[in-house]
């Protein structure tokens, strides 16, 4: 964990990689399952849509799989986040990371 002075004192920088932006488009539908193993619910046809979205994301279900990723990184950030920590994008990753890593990188 790297470290930087702040006002206040010293501040550590943390982050976590998720999921790793090599995987590009698969992290859409890879961050709704994340959030479904952590007890998001989605209905018969947003699970359909992103079974078909695994194998043809340019298809009909691209916003609403992008829709349901985002609901995801609410609902991870709602549920699973301890405080002063939070998920999001950052240069196409998906990362958990701390408030002054955001601040700094955000």
């Amino acid at each position: 964990m790297e470290t930087e002075t702040a006002e206040g004192g010293q501040v550590s920088l943390g982050a976590a990689v998720i999921f790793d932006g090599a995987y590009g488009w698969h992290n859409t539908y890879r961050v709704v399952d994340l959030a479904t193993g952590h007890g998001m619910k989605l209905s018969d046809e947003d699970a359909g849509a992103v079974a078909r979205y695994r194998t043809d994301p340019g298809g009909d279900d691209f916003e609403v799989v992008h829709d349901l990723a985002d609901s995801a990184e609410d609902f991870l950030n709602d549920r699973v986040a301890t405080e002063g920590w939070s998920f999001g994008w950052s240069d196409g990753e998906f990362l958990l990371a701390n408030e002054a890593w955001w601040e700094r990188n955000g």
